[in-house]
Order: structure tokens, then C-alpha cells, then sequence
């Protein structure tokens, strides 16, 4: 099992997430091609998707973070913000997962808190403590066989450069994130 990624490669994520099926409806199965013998299966069903933390030399590293975008979500109440993945300038900006109705403080949700210890080793000022960041392997949601969901594009690796705390609205009442 397993294979390499592909910029711009569509991918099936079926509910039913079997490793063993390499090609689902035409598509390559994203849980056949990212299947480990070791690491635990990788999951898709929120925007941000840290994979367990393993062993590692030097201490617990973090394998990857997949980022998935819907786009079609975009502007609604359960999604009011417009994350932006611009391949042909090699630029995204990606919102974080607070929501209007957390009660939790702001960075401290499972995403948020695990992309601004990914932004510290990103920016960290030793080049050996960089090389030790955990991939963000950025996917978009698109539409495929007629329906939005299930069908996801690979749009690459990332490095996140600057986290700002900012001030959204949904249905008239305001909540902080990231961005």
C-alpha cells in the first residue's frame, strides 16, 4: 500500500476510509495511498488533521497535519470564513477551527493549538530545528460524480510564515480565530 502524492491529483475519501481498496469511483483512494503499516490511518473529516505524534529520533514527532478546505462551505454560518489556496503563486491562507459557539479560549482547540506548535518550529531560528517541523500537507474538497463531498485535491506541502488572531462574525455574533 501506499504511494506518492501528486500536486493537483484528485483523490477518493470515502466514509468507509478501507485501505485495501486502491481506486474507488475512477479515483485513487486517499486511505490506500496513505496507508502505514505503522502510523495510525489519517483522517479528513475535519479541517485540520494532526496525525499522531510517534517515536522518533530526538524525541515525539508529529509525522504530518493534512488541511482540508471546502470550498463550498465557504461564507456560511457553520464556515464564515474564505480560506484561499492559490497554487500558481504557492500561497494559502487557512483559517483556524475556533467557532462562534466554543467556550474554550482561542488557540486552544485540538487544530489551533497544533498549528501554532507547528508555526513555532517553522519559524524556528536554527535551521536543524526547522528541518524537524511537521509537514502540512494541504488538500481542497472538490466536486466529483456529481456531489461536493467525498473527493479531495492534493494542493501540496506548506509552511506557515505568519498567524495573526483575528475577529470573525457569524450570524451577527462576533467570535475571535485565527487566520
Amino acid at each position: 500500500m501506499g504511494s506518492q502524492l501528486r500536486v493537483g491529483e484528485v483523490l477518493r475519501s470515502a466514509q468507509s476510509r478501507d485501505p485495501s481498496i486502491p481506486v474507488i469511483d475512477g479515483y485513487r483512494n486517499i486511505h490506500h495511498v496513505t496507508a502505514s503499516r505503522t502510523l495510525a490511518q489519517i483522517q479528513l473529516s475535519k479541517g485540520i488533521n494532526p496525525v499522531a505524534k510517534v517515536r522518533a529520533r530526538g524525541g515525539r514527532r508529529r509525522p504530518a497535519v493534512l488541511i482540508r478546505s471546502s470550498p463550498w462551505k465557504a461564507g456560511t454560518a457553520e464556515t464564515p470564513w474564505h480560506d484561499v489556496f492559490d497554487l500558481d503563486k504557492g500561497h494559502a491562507r487557512y483559517f483556524g477551527d475556533h467557532r462562534v459557539d466554543h467556550t474554550v479560549p482561542v488557540g486552544s482547540t485540538q487544530g489551533d493549538a497544533v498549528l501554532l506548535e507547528a508555526f513555532a518550529a517553522h519559524q524556528a531560528p536554527a535551521p536543524e530545528q526547522r528541518a524537524l517541523a511537521v509537514p502540512l500537507l494541504l488538500f481542497a474538497a472538490v466536486t466529483r460524480n456529481k456531489t461536493p463531498k467525498g473527493y479531495v485535491e492534493f494542493c501540496g506541502v506548506a509552511v506557515i510564515e505568519r498567524v495573526e488572531q483575528i475577529e470573525q462574525e457569524t450570524k451577527g455574533r462576533p467570535f475571535p480565530n485565527y487566520r
